[in-house]
């Protein structure tokens, strides 16, 4: 991992971290000081293990000339630039209505520390909630303004917001700059990812975490703390949002033969200590339960076999889609058919988002709510959750196939090669010496 993407990560480790200590501190009566000093204490610590001195980028990427790499800042820059532009112009005062009824209410009610178990008494203000984000705010609330701040909410999301296609431009740049350099377009073009980015909602920090696990596992195989990352930012996700929960599951799930190998599975249940221990206290001390599962019965399951349900939830996803995410369909169709061309499979980073899409598509199947204000109220912010993520499952697989006519050719007479008789007689020269190794390790078991 390059160095500035492994900066974007200990920033939003951080800010998982911020919103689990101040929400101790409030539990246990720690004045701000004593948690300032441990938050301290902890963003050294995970600076000096996520971001080591001496470290250098992935050696399997090629090596780029100065001025490529000047280039590849100033694309970034100008993408920054654009977002930094669009932002204020779609950006309300107060965020939108779940931010100043839910999100920064709850901000302000965690930064008394003598009253902030007034959260729980409203439950039309969702106080099932987790607390990652109005404890992270709340922090800070206190400790840089006051909990009337206004500037302080959008300043956090405008960063989270261009966090993002940062952190996705630079895991695609070395592999493929212009697959990078498009897919980082996609971001300030797509104008309803500003307005939710802006509009203070939780539904962009959660994807920002998801995407965060997803790349800490891509590079599990190199190094073990990037296997523990990932599940700390699952555990995040979790922290961050209710629906959060469903996309670690589903995750853990799809990366299982990864989290749950021989060589991993003590270090992703050691490390999920840490998530379990927050979230579970928080929902021991929360008298209210989630409005979904505590309203859903007997009756809900019957909705399995409602074809009527499956028709409108389908309907409605491909409206959303088409309507708040206009270049959704020509990215598919394009991505789509190269696979086609090429004859390959899509990657594992689609499957897991093929695999979140179909989840979300089964809670509107089963929800006890009424299923057009379920719709109207929540699909469009599930799809900015997945956005992200959607466009680096899609340019990594881009990115990893080879765009060299040489590199094209090279590799199709090497399928199509025959095996001659020599080579017959290496392979048969070779299976003696591999039984005499594999013989060797046993004997060394």
């Amino acid at each position: 991992m390059s160095t500035p993407n492994r900066f974007i990560i200990f920033m939003a480790i951080l800010i998982g971290c911020i919103g689990s200590l101040y929400f101790f501190s409030l539990l246990f009566f720690i004045p701000l000081y004593v948690t300032t000093a441990l938050i301290v204490v902890a963003a050294a610590l995970l600076f000096m293990w996520i971001i080591p001195s001496g470290a250098t980028p992935d050696n399997n990427l090629p090596a780029y000339s100065n001025r490529k790499e000047w280039v590849g800042i100033v694309i970034l820059a100008y993408g920054i630039i654009w977002m930094a532009i669009v932002a204020p112009e779609k950006a309300n005062k107060y965020g939108e209505w779940d931010a100043y009824t839910i999100w920064n209410l709850h901000a302000r009610q965690l930064a008394d520390p003598q009253h902030w178990k007034t959260i729980f008494r409203y439950t039309d203000v969702h106080a099932d909630y987790p607390l990652c984000l109005p404890a992270t705010l709340a922090y800070f609330m206190r400790l840089f303004s006051s909990p009337d701040s206004l500037i302080l909410p959008f300043v956090f999301h405008m960063l989270v917001t261009i966090s993002l296609p940062a952190l996705i431009y630079g895991e695609l740049w070395r592999k493929n700059a212009v697959v990078a350099a498009i897919v980082l377009a996609m971001f300030p073009i797509q104008v309803f990812y500003i307005f939710q980015g802006t509009s203070q909602y939780a539904d962009v920090l959660l994807s920002f975490f998801f995407l965060c696990a997803i790349i800490c596992m891509n590079y599990s195989r190199q190094n073990r703390k990037y296997l523990m990352l990932s599940v700390l930012f699952l555990g995040c996700c979790a922290w961050t949002k209710n629906e959060g929960l469903l996309l670690a599951t589903v995750m853990l799930v799809v990366y299982s033969r990864r989290y749950f190998a021989k060589d991993n599975i003590k270090y992703t249940l050691l490390t999920l200590l840490a998530p379990i221990a927050v979230i579970g206290t928080f929902k021991i001390i929360c008298p209210v339960s989630n409005d979904l599962v505590s309203e859903s019965g007997t009756t809900t399951w019957g909705y399995l076999l409602d074809s009527d349900r499956y028709i409108m939830v389908f309907n409605y996803f491909i409206l959303t889609a088409g309507k708040k995410f206009v270049y959704i369909g020509l990215l598919f169709g394009i991505y789509l058919t190269i696979c086609l061309v090429r004859k390959k499979r899509p990657g594992l980073e689609f499957l897991l988002f093929a695999s979140c899409l179909f989840a979300y598509f089964m809670v509107y199947v089963l929800t006890p709510k009424d299923l057009k204000w379920h719709l109207y109220t929540s699909c469009e912010r599930l799809f900015v959750q997945l956005y992200p993520l959607m466009l680096y499952a899609i340019g990594m697989d881009i990115a990893r196939m080879k765009w060299s006519i040489s590199e094209i050719v090279q590799q199709k007479n090497s399928l199509q090669q025959p095996i001659t008789a020599g080579t017959k007689q290496k392979i048969k020269a070779a299976a003696p010496s591999n039984k005499h190794n594999r013989g060797k390790k046993e004997k060394k078991r």
